[in-house]
């Protein structure tokens, strides 16, 4: 185990960024979705809120609209758009 800080430390250490961290978050949870179940011709909902939560869930939908067009991927926002932090916003305009 490891604490928040010290997790937090590896992050910065690591020499990639934010973004980049949430778009490969974004883009193997869903190669991983695809591993596990045919998703073609679906409706899709993601519930996201305003936090950092909410930021890998647009990041997911993004992903899933760029690479499942045979899908509709619906995003349900339970947040306020107000508090969304940097990285949901970028998201966050791109899928709604």
């Amino acid at each position: 185990m490891i604490t928040l800080k010290q997790y937090e430390n590896l992050e910065k250490e690591s020499g990639i960024s934010d973004i980049e961290l949430l778009e490969r978050i974004g883009k193997n949870t869903v190669d991983e979705i695809k591993r596990r179940l045919d998703i073609r011709d679906k409706n899709i909902v993601i519930l996201c809120g305003h936090g950092n939560n909410g930021a890998h869930g647009f990041a997911i939908a993004k992903n899933l609209k760029e690479t499942s067009p045979s899908s509709k991927v619906n995003i349900l926002f339970l947040g306020k758009k107000e508090k969304l932090n940097h990285e949901s916003k970028l998201n966050y305009f791109k899928v709604l």
